[in-house]
């Protein structure tokens, strides 16, 4: 079943702080949302929509989906991821009247499963990178790992799973894992959550269907610790680290999205954090993913929700690939299975044989399991399932009869008898697995408990340490082929930058020679130009000074002539005077 990541985004009304001091920068159309400020503007499209009217219902009735698949063997996750004080914890949880998702999927949960199936709960914790039992660690003492089997996939050692027989077993047991999470009050938010929370609900078929399957579905419900920015927050030295660490894992998130959005990325950084870690089943594309985005609508928060829209619309992009999960009755791995958890039930059992009114109960067990095993050549995955649950269900009534809480996880089948001689001496050193609440002690709620491992399950042990030190050698086995993949690519484009270097020096200097040409040609036209010129002008000058001397003869000739004539009439002038006399006197006279 082929589909994409189902994103909705939800938008809390604004509180009254906000509303006096902030403007409201976000806008809801059908399914698509806007963020308009002064300085930014986006708007994104989803499959869902929810404005600050919307109400708890409406968000689950988009992922009830899930639930209804869930009897079929199809596995699914919710993740709830927002800025602090958006609004997640409300989503996921909600309030007494207004429940959220978690406690209505109970509800729902049993609405849908017959009485074939059975429902394990646990909830755990990352908090600074370490993973608690929210159920039993309350004070973040008893850090627990992951392991990976190749039947049931990725689990935790330690971690206590109860099995739910109403919606209110469940609804208590959230309840108390609740009053376990680690909470600060901080500027944004005066009940912010400082650890990632995973709820986790396995549902079991008990009996084979008309193919001779088992279904077994798993529900991750995840409530992500708020992104958020130190000077913003106003954070202190105190919960300093925890920021740190909170960022961190949604930032390796953030990195495994846009990995698992390019599609071609042949290494996912599953492993540089304990959440993308837990989370890697539901992301790799083998279940139904939904994922809720909440966005605060008050100005401040801004460009939170912008980055909150921007990871939403990357998940949107991702594609699934949703199987259904059914284990044959006739795979001898899960049978072998199945029947050491019963013999490790039987040993815890066989401790109390001392006690007189419980080796009754011992003997009665012992020919059930006897019966079982003479019934192994023709099996029935069925009755192996019912004798389980019921030897779980016998056992937890004996121990709370008799108040023996012994941990059995040291019990070796060749050292039972060694065991039991030590039994009373350990009295002061048992570990108490108590019930969910004080509500619960007059219900019967089966417990199971992956305890330390015995002698039968070292092997075990060794193998999945085995199958994932195989696993990071094939990683990084993948890690060297891709960085020898980049060393040849980096060489080629070093070898192409190399040829293109080479080719433009070459141009370079091609272009230099051409130029030296163009301007030694230039400057020989240049002077030939100027030696014409200069010739040219050089005549023009001796031609000019040819004239000049010509107009300079022709004045002196002048002036000559003109000395001449003055002087003539300078030697005339005495005898016209003396002509003149002659005429006139008499005349006067």
């Amino acid at each position: 079943m082929e589909t994409s990541v189902q994103v909705a985004v939800r938008v809390r009304p604004k509180n009254s702080r906000e509303t006096m001091l902030y403007e409201n920068v976000i806008t809801c159309e059908n399914d698509s949302v806007k963020i308009i400020d002064s300085e930014k503007f986006i708007e994104k499209s989803f499959h869902k929509v929810f404005g600050p009217e919307s109400s708890q219902e409406e968000v689950y009735n988009f992922i009830a989906p899930l639930v209804d698949s869930c009897d079929k063997g199809i596995s699914s996750a919710i993740l709830a991821y927002g800025q602090t004080g958006s609004g997640k914890t409300h989503t996921m949880f909600g309030q007494p009247q207004v429940y959220g998702i978690i406690p209505r999927i109970f509800s729902h949960l049993f609405q849908v499963i017959s009485s074939d199936y059975t429902v394990l709960f646990s909830m755990i914790q990352v908090y600074t990178e370490q993973i608690y039992d929210m159920l039993q660690d309350s004070k973040l003492v008893s850090p627990l790992t992951i392991r990976q089997d190749p039947i049931f996939g990725i689990y935790i050692p330690n971690l206590t799973e109860y099995v739910v027989q109403s919606p209110e077993d469940g609804l208590s047991l959230i309840l108390k894992g609740e009053t376990n999470r680690v909470i600060r009050s901080t500027k944004l938010s005066s009940t912010s959550s400082r650890s990632h929370m995973i709820c986790q609900i396995t549902i079991e078929s008990t009996r084979p269907n008309e193919k001779g399957n088992l279904s077994r579905s798993k529900m991750q419900l995840c409530d992500l610790a708020g992104s958020e920015r130190i000077e913003k927050n106003q954070i202190n030295n105190e919960t300093m680290k925890e920021a740190i660490n909170i960022n961190k894992a949604l930032c390796t998130l953030g990195s495994v999205i846009y990995a698992l959005k390019r599609k071609n990325m042949k290494y996912v950084p599953y492993r540089d954090s304990k959440l993308t870690y837990l989370l890697k089943e539901s992301l790799e594309g083998n279940t139904r993913l939904y994922l809720i985005a909440t966005l605060s609508p008050s100005s401040i928060q801004s460009s939170e929700s912008i980055s909150t829209l921007r990871f939403a619309s990357a998940a949107k992009e991702i594609s699934l690939n949703a199987k259904v999960n059914e284990i044959s009755v006739a795979d001898n791995k899960l049978i072998q299975r199945l029947q050491k958890e019963i013999k490790y039930l039987k040993d815890c059992m066989r401790v109390n044989k001392n006690t007189e009114n419980l080796h009754q109960k011992l003997w009665e067990l012992q020919q059930e399991n006897d019966r079982l095993k003479e019934g192994m050549g023709d099996f029935d995955m069925g009755k192996i399932l019912e004798e389980n649950n019921k030897m779980k269900i016998q056992l937890k009534k004996i121990m709370e009869m008799t108040g023996n809480n012994f941990d059995f996880g040291e019990i070796d089948r060749d050292e039972l008898d060694k065991f039991c001689d030590r039994f009373q001496s350990a009295q002061t050193n048992r570990n108490s697995t108590p019930l969910a609440s004080s509500d619960l002690n007059s219900k019967q709620i089966e417990v199971r408990i992956r305890s330390k491992n015995n002698s039968v399950e070292r092997r075990v042990t060794n193998f999945h340490r085995t199958f994932e030190q195989q696993e990071k050698d094939r990683e990084m086995i993948d890690r060297i082929s891709l960085n020898q993949k980049r060393l040849r690519k980096i060489e080629q484009i070093e070898q192409f930058r190399e040829l293109r270097v080479k080719e433009a020096v070459e141009k370079y200097e091609q272009s230099k020679q051409l130029e030296m040409d163009v301007l030694k040609k230039t400057e020989a036209a240049k002077e030939k130009q100027f030696s014409e010129m200069n010739i040219k002008k050089l005549r023009e000058i001796e031609n000019a000074r040819k004239v000049m001397e010509k107009a300079e003869m022709e004045k002196e000739r002048a002036l000559q002539d003109l000395m001449r004539i003055r002087q003539r009439k300078q030697d005339r002038s005495p005898l016209v005077s003396a002509a003149t006399q002659q005429i006139f006197l008499p005349k006067i006279n």
